[in-house]
């Protein structure tokens, strides 16, 4: 299915995972030989309903995420194995965001149907997978942690 959406001042169309599984996993499989993880976590495996996702923010927005009981629709998502054991300098690295963005995060699992290829393309500029958000996220106190590298 496609969706047109608008972002950034520029009409663009965003395809759902679902209809990108193969590209997806193209994707997926460079990137993880060549950042040595495990960017084929089996929650994104084909033929599963669900996926494990990561958002990052600062403090300041990790406060105010959980104040307001849920992430919103259009946040960017990314796998888990693309950020693992990298403190947040190098998460704002590659996932693009800015500094001090990386450090704080939440994980959680989502339906893969809510989850769609970003308006800038299925890789951050940095290498990592992203994902973005086609719906918002129930995220209360507690559910944000310290990057602990």
């Amino acid at each position: 299915m496609q969706v047109r959406g608008f972002a950034a001042g520029a009409d663009v169309t965003r395809t759902s995972l679902a209809e990108n599984e193969g590209r997806f996993g193209a994707i997926l499989g460079r990137l993880s030989l060549a950042l040595g993880t495990s960017a084929t976590a089996s929650s994104l495996a084909r033929g599963s309903t669900t996926a494990t996702v990561v958002h990052f923010t600062s403090v300041e927005g990790a406060a105010a995420i959980e104040a307001s009981g849920a992430l919103r629709a259009g946040s960017f998502v990314t796998p888990p194995g693309e950020v693992r054991g990298f403190g947040p300098a190098a998460v704002a690295a590659l996932l693009s965001i800015r500094p001090g963005r990386g450090t704080m995060s939440a994980t959680f699992t989502v339906p893969r149907s809510i989850l769609t290829t970003p308006f800038n393309g299925p890789v951050a500029s940095g290498g990592a997978t992203q994902f973005q958000l086609l719906g918002s996220v129930p995220l209360g106190p507690g559910s944000f942690v310290p990057n602990p590298f």
